[in-house]
């Protein structure tokens, strides 16, 4: 049922991902079994929401959360609730990626 109600706000074109607190909502799929549709709906957002042009950006960039959300999803993971060490996996654009800490 939860999932049928994601399915309604892409499908009904309620989602609107310049409203930062919105970002999670494509990866809450994976919560419910359905990985497939996370990475569908990110690669969506990813194609549509973003671009170089002036206007590349759905949104205010505040704080940088438009942008940091791109670079987690290009990843192929996001911090569905920030300050909790888990990450929902979303759809990589990258074959191989590495991540350097401060701490080596």
């Amino acid at each position: 049922a939860f999932a049928a109600k994601l399915d309604t706000i892409f499908e009904g074109g309620r989602y609107w991902h310049g409203n930062e607190p919105c970002h999670q909502i494509s990866y809450l799929y994976d919560y419910v079994g359905q990985p497939w549709k996370t990475q569908q709906r990110v690669r969506q957002i990813m194609n549509d929401e973003y671009g170089l042009a002036a206007d590349g950006l759905a949104g205010n960039d505040d704080a940088g959360q438009m942008s940091a959300w791109y670079v987690f999803s290009t990843i192929g993971f996001y911090p569905v609730c920030p300050g909790i060490p888990y990450y929902a996996l979303g759809s990589p654009c990258f074959d191989q990626l590495a991540i350097h800490g401060s701490n080596g």
